[in-house]
């Protein structure tokens, strides 16, 4: 058997990328049992995706803090909850146990509970807490204390493996923190594809451009409105629509004008329904990431749009220039702001059919290597190689 656990996250945040997680577990792991512990809703969230590709998990519900417990608070009480976790884990005689997610508080109660728990492994997926090692250390000492990029860097044992999700964020963190260079390794981001054809492109003879997931600055999505209204005010052969195919998650960003884009839900996540209806409608998805935010962050909203089979319209980043390396010729990858709004007026301009379709083939030809399937191989030789370090 294996353990995988979400110390951190609650209802549908993250339960796709968990579910697609716990399905690469499954394909590399078939002859294992699987046991997922989580918060009840986020166990609700990811069974119901499991259960629709038929990949049976056992699940248990347990509860950890609120992310908004200070972490003196939060240490406390999630040092308890994971000590049972590892409590399970030697009761069922299990020797992995995988982390979907970690938190400050929670790595360093790791890495004490390690210290007892000798027969045990531990592989731990850190997210976008991975950003706070570009930061200068805080001066106070209770801060520096709780300080992730302290505790990523000292304490480390090679029964613990950070798992980043892509390449690029790998080389990056061993830029940042040279001592973990021993402890980390990656795999890319899995996702879950649709099976269903996408729409036909250029409907009610326009061009419909759209940016996936929740509106922010961080994601450039300021910018974004403003190419909206750049576009809109100059003259093309072909009209063009923009939508936000997600939510303005920053309130700041709701004063920003954004008359030339539909949102659909200004202040509300959309349903599932309602998410995959405006996805498909969409031709092109564009991407704002800044690259010095999203320096140590995966975005599946890229798997999204090579779910729907949209080509993509980026800034280049070294994680959108890695997806173009790996996948080929699935969109147009831009300088800068003004590349990319050059790039939507040639597209208006031209209506560029052909090479949409063959964008379209190639995305359907390489995202599998993406899927749960793609990433199996590579986490299996991790694991496997983590299990040989019991002991040592």
């Amino acid at each position: 058997m294996i353990i995988i656990c979400e110390p951190q996250f609650r209802g549908f945040q993250h339960a796709t990328v968990n579910a697609a997680l716990i399905g690469v577990v499954a394909e590399a792991f078939q002859e294992e049992e699987l046991l997922f512990l989580a918060e009840a809703e986020h166990i609700r969230y990811v069974k119901k995706i499991l259960d629709v590709r038929s990949i049976v998990v056992s699940y248990s519900v347990t509860t950890f803090p609120p992310r908004t417990f200070s972490n003196v608070r939060r240490f406390t009480s999630e040092f308890r909850q994971l000590r049972n976790v590892f409590h399970v884990a030697r009761k069922k005689n299990v020797n992995t146990i995988i982390f979907c997610s970690v938190t400050t508080p929670g790595l360093i109660s790791i890495k004490a509970l390690l210290t007892g728990y000798r027969d045990i492994v531990c592989l731990v997926v850190p997210h976008n807490i991975l950003q706070e090692v570009t930061r200068v250390p805080p001066l106070r000492p209770d801060r520096l204390f709780f300080s992730f990029r302290l505790w990523i860097s000292f304490g480390n044992t090679h029964r613990l493996c950070y798992v980043v999700l892509g390449p690029c964020i790998e080389e990056q963190l061993k830029k940042y923190v040279p001592r973990v260079s021993s402890y980390v390794s990656s795999i890319d981001l899995p996702y879950f594809f649709r099976d269903d054809v996408s729409l036909e492109p250029f409907a009610e003879n326009a061009i419909h451009f759209g940016s996936y997931g929740i509106g922010s600055f961080e994601k450039g999505t300021d910018i974004f409105f403003r190419l909206a209204e750049e576009v809109q005010s100059a003259k093309t052969t072909y009209k063009s629509t923009f939508t936000l195919v997600g939510y303005v998650w920053d309130k700041k960003l709701m004063a920003v004008p954004h008359r030339s884009v539909k949102v659909p839900s200004l202040g509300v996540p959309l349903d599932q329904e309602a998410y995959e209806k405006c996805g498909k409608y969409i031709d092109y998805a564009l991407y704002f990431n800044k690259p010095n935010v999203y320096e140590l962050r995966a975005s599946s909203t890229i798997l999204d749009a090579f779910s729907f089979l949209k080509p993509i319209i980026a800034l280049k980043s070294p994680m959108t220039e890695y997806y173009f390396k790996k996948m080929g010729d699935i969109g147009y990858l831009c300088e800068n702001h003004e590349a990319m709004r050059d790039t939507v007026l040639d597209i208006l301009e031209t209506r560029p059919t052909d090479r949409y379709r063959q964008q379209q083939e190639t995305i359907l030809a390489q995202r599998v290597q993406f899927s749960p399937a793609g990433v199996s191989r590579k986490l299996r030789s991790l694991l496997l190689k983590l299990t040989q370090k019991v002991d040592i």
